[in-house]
């Protein structure tokens, strides 16, 4: 099972999907494009830009969470796209 985002209110807590160690983020959106993700250490505090990615045209990034991600991640804006952390 999978937490998934799909915009700015829908907040992923990595460390309730196992840990960060295992995680992966999943970034979908048909045709590709660019995506930002916002992260907080607190789901309560304030979210700032953690990184912007691009995702292919075939719709889907994959990459290892870094160790150094915040604990909850959110996407920053309604793109169309949905945000995952998988296990």
């Amino acid at each position: 099972m999978a937490l998934v985002s799909k915009g700015p209110d829908d907040i992923v807590d990595i460390c309730e999907e196992g840990g960060i160690q295992n995680a992966h983020l999943v970034v979908e959106l048909a045709d590709g494009g660019s995506v930002t993700i916002e992260g907080c250490k607190t789901e309560d505090g304030e979210f700032t830009t953690v990184e912007s990615i691009t995702v292919p045209a075939d719709g889907v990034y994959r990459s290892r969470i870094p160790l150094n991600y915040p604990r909850f991640i959110r996407l920053s804006t309604e793109s169309g796209a949905t945000l995952s952390v998988r296990v």
